[in-house]
């Protein structure tokens, strides 16, 4: 609604909190996955906004990669409790099961732009590999000292630009850095080569 305080046909409950903040344009956008609304997202300016077709299409790919990324994580829940399920009923897991799974997971992963929430998805597939087969398979990687700094600041979450402030390098030399890691540890983004030089205990 472009105009909070004069809108008709709502309850008006949160008048004090948008009158307190002086808004005026509050525009909801239910986030909904399988026909269930799952949270609203709640967007504000404190001065007239003219809603239209086009102001809403824009927000269109915001929805829809929401939506998906909610989606992706029911679907990584939904295998979880079906591997919890085959545990209790004492059906074990044969090694090619596991590997399917983590193919499954990996293919979800791929699908995914939040990159906490792939990293979470990696962090499983971790968990399902064999004991010490990943670890073996790289053991033999090793990593130039500026490598290992740049993954050690994109696992804290940095971005290129930022591991580069905090190195005192250009981007462009922490990007090539950062390829070069992900090469040796046969990762194909960063978030594996993050997952296998924890593997490893080149990073913590």
């Amino acid at each position: 609604m472009s105009s909070y305080p004069a809108a008709q046909g709502i309850t008006h409950v949160y008048d004090h909190a948008v009158s307190q903040e002086g808004l005026e344009t509050v525009i909801a956008l239910p986030i909904i996955v399988d026909d269930v609304p799952r949270i609203v997202v709640y967007l504000a300016n404190r001065t007239q906004v003219g809603l239209g077709d086009r102001w809403f299409d824009s927000l269109a790919p915001l929805v829809r990669r929401l939506e998906r990324d909610i989606a992706v994580e029911d679907e990584v829940r939904r295998r979880l409790d079906e591997m919890r399920e085959c545990r209790a009923g004492n059906e074990g897991l044969t090694q090619s099961d596991l590997r399917e799974l983590s193919d499954e997971l990996a293919a979800v992963a791929e699908q995914v732009d939040d990159e906490t929430l792939r990293a979470r998805i990696e962090l499983l597939r971790t968990r399902l590999s064999p004991s010490g087969t990943t670890t073996r398979r790289r053991a033999g990687v090793g990593l130039a000292p500026r490598e290992v700094d740049v993954l050690t600041q994109v696992a804290l979450g940095r971005t290129n630009r930022e591991a580069a402030e905090q190195l005192g390098l250009l981007p462009n030399t922490v990007n090539s850095y950062l390829k070069t890691a992900m090469r040796k540890l046969g990762a194909n983004n960063r978030v594996r080569a993050i997952t296998a030089a924890r593997e490893t205990g080149l990073i913590t």
